[in-house]
């Protein structure tokens, strides 16, 4: 059973990561103030990265 909406870009895989307090701090505030959720401010951060190699 397929759930959520259709998408061209699935995002199938998962990783986890262990932050200190000040990181954590920092991707709640960006989240709250871009009214984005983690998942995608981080994979900003790591396509920014990526385009720059």
């Amino acid at each position: 059973m397929v759930t959520g909406r259709p998408t061209a870009d699935p995002k199938g895989e998962d990783i986890r990561v262990r932050l200190n307090l000040e990181m954590k701090q920092f991707l709640f505030q960006k989240s709250k103030k871009e009214k984005k959720s983690i998942s995608q401010i981080i994979r900003e951060l790591i396509g920014d990265d990526m385009r720059k190699q």
